[in-house]
């Protein structure tokens, strides 16, 4: 009886804190401040004061900005396809046999993402 009771109690409190509530509907006429990310990298915000009725016209002030910045990031991740299907036809008649850490050796044909990933640097030593 005091396992059901305490369980009672337990899915009161998750059902209480799972309620929904209505957010507060701004027709008042009050400044709303949007502060926006710019950049994932760099630690500078943008903050916008919206003052119309529009609660997105920030939208509207960084289109071009957010444009040049989906371009820069799709033109990147162009140009790292076009590099890592560079490197598949490079590798693509390739064969080679490499031994694994059980001491069996394993021939492998043509490109390996593992063995040919052009992000690992030849290091002198």
């Amino acid at each position: 009886m005091r396992v059901k009771l305490i369980l009672f109690v337990i899915a009161l409190f998750f059902l209480a804190s799972c309620t929904y509530e209505q957010p507060k509907n701004n027709d008042s006429g009050e400044a709303l401040i949007f502060i926006v990310n710019e950049n994932n990298v760099e630690p500078q915000t943008m903050t916008f004061v919206v003052e119309e009725k529009n609660p997105l016209s920030w939208i509207d002030e960084t289109k071009q900005q957010r444009y040049q910045q989906n371009l820069r990031r799709n033109l990147k991740e162009y140009h790292d396809n076009q590099e890592e299907i560079a490197f598949r036809q490079k590798f693509a008649n390739v064969r080679r046999i490499i031994d694994n850490d059980i001491g069996e050796s394993e021939l492998i044909i043509g490109y390996d993402k593992e063995l040919d990933n052009p992000n690992f640097k030849e290091v002198d030593y």
